[in-house]
């Protein structure tokens, strides 16, 4: 009695709070669409339709990824601008300025080395040049189909240049190398051994040497195995491995070991603006190989505490105006050279020297530049009666700055009138690597 009292009276309850409910939501939801009609209302005259709220919060919302689309490109824009700057600073020895969005700045020395070079398996463009004294890419070399720099002479050398286009104070980096057939460590007649070395300009930075056998004694071997001494001048800048574990002679074979690496990198204190150069030497042909898988070449940028000025640019549009001089030791312009349309500045003593002379105006104590040349018939380098070698020099006063030397040929079968890199006669002494 109790319990069905209570539950009637629960349900009279509930039913009259559903009723009251009931008004309560008809009263609510009347209030509700009498509300909506005024803002829908409200919302036509505005922007007209019943669904102007919605397009209007959907043109909201694409004028926001408009701006967020403007920012993205801004900011894409601005770092392209930042690496177009950064190079530009780099070109002039210096750095971007901290405080200024187009500036560079002289304070202060770089820490941090610059890659020059890289090549990896994503990346083989850097090795190209298939002529004589130039490399070439092997595809698919080996089990796991390597894509490998080599030389294109064989047997001879082969090279990879890259100019920084800064002056530098340091090259560091590594290179991995894979080995085909035996090498023959240093019993070869490129006094920096069999392998590959770098260079800037003339001067040796460091050298890898790949020897005959890695388990096996022999002169052949690297020096840890018994094998020949390097060569003196070395200096203690050079690593020597083998990918070859057995004690016989492996012609034509590929060992599929990769060599130094990251693990085995080089750091040499060197203040240059030369080119730097990875030379690729062996003196057998196609049984032996010295293969590239992978390099990082970094410089480290030498600080510059005092602008450069510029004191002469010559180019196609000034040339004529600029190579002028008296027909005693001077110099002129030829027009249309070889028929290639080409105006070129040219000695006027022939044979002979010729001179420009330019006054800079003020006290110096560096001078950095590049010169183009173009070469007519087949000059003889440094088999001449000039110290300086065929070509053009760049003197201060009685002081030889540098020296562009022409080769006959870039073959290196040209013999002695070829570069000295190609077996040609070498720079005399007083140059000091200064060509």
């Amino acid at each position: 009695m109790n319990v069905e009292t209570s539950i009637a009276l629960s349900i009279s309850a509930e039913a009259a709070r559903a009723m009251a409910a009931e008004g309560s939501v008809q009263a609510s939801m009347s209030l509700a669409v009498s509300a909506e009609a005024t803002r829908a209302t409200s919302a036509e005259t505005s922007i007209t339709g019943s669904l102007g709220l919605e397009q209007s919060r959907a043109l909201a919302v694409e004028a926001s990824l408009s701006g967020y689309a403007q920012q993205i490109s801004d900011a894409a824009a601005s770092l392209a601008t930042q690496a177009s700057l950064t190079a530009s600073c780099m070109q002039q020895g210096q750095i971007p300025a901290q405080g200024g969005p187009s500036q560079c700045t002289y304070a202060g020395p770089s820490t941090f080395p610059v890659p020059v070079l890289v090549y990896s398996q994503a990346n083989t463009s850097v090795c190209a040049g298939g002529n004589a004294g130039g490399v070439t890419a092997d595809a698919n070399v080996g089990p796991s189909s390597l894509t490998l720099c080599r030389r294109v002479t064989r047997p001879g050398c082969g090279s990879i240049f890259v100019s920084p286009g800064i002056t530098y104070t340091q090259v560091s980096g590594y290179v991995t190398l894979y080995q085909s057939g035996t090498i023959d460590g240093f019993v070869t007649a490129y006094w920096q051994g069999e392998g590959l070395s770098v260079w800037s300009g003339n001067t040796l930075i460091w050298t890898n040497v790949l020897g005959f056998s890695s388990t096996a004694a022999s002169i052949y071997a690297c020096p840890a195995l018994g094998g020949t001494v390097p060569n003196a001048t070395l200096n203690g800048q050079w690593q020597c491995q083998s990918g070859n574990p057995a004690s016989t002679s492996g012609g034509g074979i590929f060992y599929n070991v990769p060599l130094f690496g990251p693990n085995a990198p080089f750091a040499y204190p060197i203040t240059s603006g030369s080119k730097i150069e990875l030379r690729f030497c062996s003196d057998e042909g196609t049984s032996e190989e010295v293969y590239m898988g992978a390099a990082v070449i970094n410089v480290l940028p030498r600080p510059v505490t005092t602008p450069f000025k510029n004191v002469f640019t010559m180019n196609a549009t000034n040339v004529a105006s600029l190579c002028v001089g008296s027909a005693v030791n001077g110099v002129l312009v030829d027009t249309n050279v070889g028929g290639t349309g080409k105006t070129l500045c040219r000695r006027w003593n022939n044979p002979g020297c010729g001179s420009l002379f330019i006054n800079p105006g003020t006290v110096y104590t560096e001078v950095r530049g590049y010169l183009t040349l173009y070469q007519l018939g087949t000059l003889d380098a440094f088999v001449t009666s000039y110290s300086q070698g065929e070509g053009v020099s760049i003197w201060s006063g009685n002081r030889l700055l540098w020296t562009y030397v022409i080769g006959g040929t870039s073959n290196p079968a040209g013999g002695i009138y070829t570069c000295p890199y190609s077996g040609g006669s070498p720079a005399p002494s007083s140059n000091n690597g200064q060509w």
